[in-house]
């Protein structure tokens, strides 16, 4: 099923049965609650990190299969619930230690289940540290072309004006011509479009003017809000279980199997999936 391959594209080979189990919940999750994203283009859900990043069967090993296939029909048909509706089972690379609250990144309410947690277990016992050095010269140049960022022929320095609970910034003053203020994750949308994702990582970080340079350095990978993934794999090998690892990260939620009561929200049992290079959809079942 598309479950194996969604897995076996999220997860580390290190930590194989138990991640797969959690990966593929949380998979089938989102693949449930975002059905038709893509309906006007003739699909629902693509193959990049839009919607679920995806690899074909032919690219894993004959044993990391075994695992993925396994873990789907151990997990087969449950999903994650708020009120009995399935949730938007949102999560990250690395939430740096502490993740956040989904309206403080993105604005708007917070899903009762995506409110910030901390997240003090680690791998490694260090979170996942970055620096990103630009010049003056090619920062402007990303940020005049997007209206949100727009500061006009000069740029004087970047303003952190207000973090979250996890450390993330949440509001930052472009100080220029023009003074815009943009959400944290706008700043890193527009200047990862420009210069990569492996740029600013995530909106977990500090910026100052060095030597001719901005230089952001921070903690983390990805929005931040939801599961963490480097924090779970972390938990699986401190013993914790998937229903209790998906319990930490959202909040009162539980765990049921896709019936026929929770089928009657959608329409049909199987969504179509595009892969990349983009040509026809693939038909799965959940």
């Amino acid at each position: 099923s598309v479950l194996s391959e969604v897995a076996l594209g999220l997860i580390a080979p290190s930590s194989r049965t138990y991640v797969a189990r959690l990966q593929a919940v949380l998979a089938r999750t989102y693949a449930v609650v975002n059905r038709g994203r893509h309906d006007d283009e003739g699909f629902d859900l693509c193959s990049n990190t839009h919607c679920q990043l995806y690899k074909p069967l032919s690219v894993f090993s004959d044993d990391l299969l075994r695992v993925a296939k396994v873990a789907s029909l151990e997990t087969e048909g449950l999903i994650i619930v708020y009120n009995n509706r399935p949730i938007q089972a949102l999560f990250h690379s690395d939430c740096g230690g502490h993740t956040s609250s989904a309206g403080l990144v993105w604005g708007g309410p917070t899903p009762p289940y995506l409110h910030a947690v901390e997240d003090s277990l680690d791998i490694t016992g260090t979170h996942t540290s970055w620096t990103f050095s630009i010049s003056p010269e090619k920062l402007l140049a990303a940020l005049n072309q997007d209206k949100r960022t727009y500061v006009g022929e000069r740029l004087n320095r970047i303003e952190v004006v207000e973090r979250d609970i996890s450390g993330r910034a949440v509001r930052i003053v472009l100080d220029g011509d023009r003074a815009p203020m943009v959400r944290g994750e706008e700043l890193r949308a527009v200047l990862t479009r420009h210069f990569g994702p492996r740029t600013i990582r995530s909106t977990r970080f500090d910026v100052r003017y060095d030597s001719d340079l901005f230089v952001f350095s921070g903690t983390g990978f990805g929005h931040g809000v939801g599961l963490c993934q480097r924090g779970a794999f972390a938990r699986i090998q401190a013993g914790q279980s998937f229903r209790e690892i998906i319990q930490h990260y959202y909040s009162n939620v539980t765990l049921q199997h896709l019936n026929q009561h929770l089928m009657t929200l959608f329409d049909g049992t199987s969504l179509r999936y595009l892969t990349q290079p983009r040509n026809e959809p693939i038909r799965y079942t959940y």
